[in-house]
């Protein structure tokens, strides 16, 4: 009889869990985890190490992998039968050569198709003793404001309507297929236990204490501020990235995403029936889990364009590379000056000479 793993621990996200944190600390770490007998596999292409395992999984069971959204045709051109028939490669040495526990990760799995699921699921059953599939959840509020986050920092015009129920979906669709096989927990606990997530994760695998008080954890992804938002926004609509790239580069609104203000919140940046649409998602997903999220939508706005905020704004507007932006944001601020021109007139002269430095005509 063939060799199989003990296990395989597949962690599939959900979306907006922390994930890339996992991921790269996973990868960081991949030798303390292999003392543990876990071993976390790395793919290569060329140059390229993959970050997470999303690339090898998509293409080991999907006869389209370019539905996931890999950006594989933008990435690698001419050469995306090369890196298929590669990573299948490498993904069958990692299957033919088990031991105690392989832990493979992507948030994009909870998004492939029920068909790919169930290949994943037989393909990846049929080389272990026991398959585990790991779910982190997390409040449908946060996941929201995570997606709109994420694509405005990547160029589009995000529309939340568009995106409320999509975990829902998701969740059920990975009950379905892995009804025995999976494990939920809960992501605001994880947070809040010592060490915050990324420790939550590296016990659950069965890390010792002593190993993982001395590895550096560190986070990927931080929320932008809402002020980073409204900016990201108005040059996003302004400004949009075409087919072909070229008005837009990958990271070209970079600089502000470390511009300090008020947290960015479902309430600023959707219409009322969007999250109250997301509040049902969340009694949902309470009764199907049996976790208790925090309310986001009851947290109490802070200050917009704050101290803190208008020292740092220049700076960040500094770095931004294209000059095509400076009169959109300069003409976006001194709208913003005036809406607070009767309420906070300080803010708003502020406001307004950050807009004219921008835009001096």
């Amino acid at each position: 009889m063939a060799r199989r793993y003990r296990e395989i621990i597949l962690h599939a996200g959900m979306s907006k869990t922390g994930s890339t944190s996992i991921q790269a600390n996973c990868r960081r770490h991949a030798q303390v985890l292999s003392e543990h007998g876990i071993r976390y596999p790395r793919f290569k292409f060329g140059m390229q190490t993959f970050s997470n395992h999303s690339v090898p999984l998509a293409v080991m069971v999907s006869a389209n992998p370019g539905q996931y959204a890999l950006g594989l045709q933008r990435r690698y051109g001419d050469r995306v039968g090369e890196l298929v028939e590669d990573c299948r490669r490498q993904f069958q040495v990692v299957l033919d050569e088990p031991g105690d526990t392989l832990l493979l990760s992507s948030e994009r799995v909870a998004g492939f198709s029920e068909e790919d699921l169930l290949l994943l699921r037989r393909l990846l059953g049929r080389h272990t003793e026991r398959l585990r599939v790991w779910l982190y959840l997390r409040s449908p509020t946060d996941v929201l404001v995570g997606i709109l986050q994420e694509r405005a920092k990547a160029g589009a015009s995000p529309d939340p309507g568009a995106v409320v129920g999509r975990a829902r979906t998701r969740f059920s669709l990975m009950k379905r297929v892995f009804a025995k096989e999976l494990e939920v927990w809960d992501f605001h606990a994880a947070a809040r236990a010592p060490g915050g997530l990324v420790q939550d994760f590296f016990r659950r695998l069965g890390v010792s204490e002593g190993a993982i008080g001395g590895l550096d954890l560190s986070l990927e992804n931080a929320r932008i501020s809402l002020e980073a938002y409204w900016l990201m926004r108005e040059v996003n609509r302004l400004l949009p990235k075409r087919a072909d790239g070229s008005r837009r580069r990958a990271g070209d609104l970079g600089a502000l995403e470390c511009l300090p203000g008020q947290p960015l919140g479902l309430r600023d940046v959707a219409p009322e029936a969007v999250w109250q649409a997301a509040r049902d998602e969340v009694a949902w997903f309470e009764q199907q889990s049996g976790f208790v999220f925090p309310d986001a939508l009851e947290e109490k706005a802070a200050t917009c364009w704050g101290e803190a905020c208008l020292r740092a704004l220049p700076a960040c507007l500094a770095g931004l590379p294209r000059t095509e932006m400076r009169p959109v944001l300069g003409a976006f601020l001194a709208r913003e000056a005036e809406r607070l021109a009767q309420e906070r007139p300080q803010t708003a002269s502020d406001l307004l000479a950050i807009s004219r430095e921008l835009n001096p005509e």
